[in-house]
């Protein structure tokens, strides 16, 4: 769906099935913004208040982001202990960090802390002779106590590449991660853009799972095929590509929830429109399909050279599907995953473009679908359509704590499991061996190469683990 400017630019099985558990759906529609439909990590439940285990702070978000550009640095006013959510996101992304902190103690908390925020930063800026951004961050303490950080913020000299993002109880890292994004585009997009018609930008879904850079490098390669040069925001990024970002003639998001704000910025600084793939994720062959020809709608690429190019790329899946056929374990996966029970545990919009992906063309049976985010699905309205057209009798849960899943796994049933180590780790208590890893967190999966799930060689890949993972 384009938005904004003008677009001419183990063998358990349920004897019947649960029932749709929509009720418990909430409604998001009186809240606005990527931001507001996010919870926090503590959430409410029918009086009972519960850890979300899936959500960390926003800190981790935003470090997710600094951690993408080169030479990027990062100073903390919190105490110690906040740094931990900052090492560890740098340690998840495999980059090193250099980062100051004010370190605030019992006194700080007591007398504020701005002081020693000021002393901080003096150290941290002066000289600052790194390459990529400067981001500085308030942690929850500061908060709390009225520290009033945007006072010195506002005193550093603008040339520098400064980035200030709230943290604390603002969000959790989804919340984190979009105000980076946000913060970055105000600070460096270049303010007289040279417009080209040919160059998109494409927000990557920074951190959310495993194989995510194989995810934004597939899109750019189908991306390539049509001729569009394509800036990836943020992954592996120098300061130069985000000075690029209001030159693009469109902004693409990867996953529907992470960019949007930074993208309606842009939209309303810049004309520049902005699309998220009307069935959520770029998924599967329709999946792709759909994605690739509403950007090549929008920029106006000729529809002969649109069609040439998804029909080599849909040839080349069904010609190596076909091969795969010959091989008798292949022809053996093939039959065995056929109407197996499913859960799939993952952000909103990720769960139910999952859910279409298994269940349109690998012929699985999702019954548990647990959603760890709650979004606004008119953003994926073809996905909303099908969703309440398919006739899928699925429980579902919102935002569901461990003994809620494994409560439903007793319920439903499932005999593959799709989602974090969390559930696969409830999975194997339960005896139900069979897993892939799309979410976060993952604390038992090593990526070295980076397999996509996303795109053509996505869909190959994502059905080559599916049926490997299988007794």
């Amino acid at each position: 769906m384009v938005r904004g400017a003008k677009p001419s630019v183990g063998k358990l099985r349920s004897a019947k099935p649960p029932k749709l558990m929509s009720a418990q759906r909430k409604n998001p529609s009186a809240e606005t913004g990527t931001a507001a439909r996010i919870e926090n990590n503590g959430s409410k439940c029918n009086g009972k208040v519960k850890f979300d285990f899936c959500n960390r702070c926003s800190l981790y978000g935003i470090a997710l982001v600094a951690a993408e550009i080169y030479d990027s640095d990062f100073c903390l006013h919190g105490p110690h202990g906040c740094m931990q959510s900052v090492q560890e996101a740098y340690a998840v992304q495999n980059r090193e960090y250099d980062y100051h902190q004010t370190g605030m103690t019992h006194k700080e908390t007591i007398f504020g802390g701005e002081n020693l925020l000021t002393t901080t930063l003096v150290e941290a800026l002066h000289p600052y002779e790194k390459a990529g951004p400067k981001f500085v961050v308030t942690s929850c303490a500061p908060e709390i106590i009225g520290d009033d950080s945007d006072k010195i913020y506002n005193l550093i000299n603008e040339q520098l590449p400064v980035v200030k993002v709230g943290g604390g109880f603002q969000g959790n890292h989804y919340w984190g991660i979009n105000q980076s994004l946000l913060a970055l585009v105000k600070k460096f997009a270049d303010p007289y853009p040279f417009r080209d018609p040919t160059l998109v930008n494409l927000i990557a879904n920074v951190g959310l799972s495993r194989q995510w850079r194989g995810d934004v490098w597939e899109l750019k390669r189908c991306l390539d095929q049509l001729g569009i040069q394509t800036n990836i925001i943020v992954c592996n990024n120098v300061l130069d590509d985000l000075k690029l970002i209001s030159n693009a003639a469109l902004t693409i998001l990867a996953n529907p929830e992470i960019g949007e704000l930074a993208a309606q910025y842009l939209r309303d600084a810049f004309d520049i429109p902005y699309v998220c793939s009307p069935l959520g994720l770029p998924l599967g062959l329709r999946g792709t399909e759909e994605w690739l020809r509403q950007v090549a709608e929008v920029l106006e690429i000729d529809k002969k050279r649109t069609d040439e190019v998804l029909l080599q790329e849909e040839g080349d899946v069904r010609l190596k599907l076909k091969i795969g056929l010959c091989n008798m374990v292949f022809t053996e996966k093939v039959t065995v995953s056929k109407k197996i029970p499913v859960a799939i545990i993952a952000e909103e919009i990720v769960a139910y473009s999952w859910a279409r992906f298994v269940y349109e063309e690998m012929e699985m049976l999702p019954v548990l679908l647990g959603l760890t985010t709650i979004s606004d699905l008119n953003k994926t309205p073809e996905l909303k359509t099908w969703m309440e057209s398919s006739n899928l009798q699925c429980k579902i849960l919102n935002q569901p704590d461990q003994d809620e899943l494994r409560k439903a796994f007793h319920e439903t049933q499932p005999e593959f499991i799709i989602g974090s180590s969390l559930n696969k780790e409830i999975g194997e208590q339960l005896g139900i061996n069979g897993f892939l890893h799309i979410a976060y967190p993952n604390y038992d999966y090593v990526t070295i190469n980076e397999h996509p799930f996303l795109g053509y060689k996505g869909l190959l890949h994502a059905s080559e683990s599916i049926l490997n993972a299988l007794d």
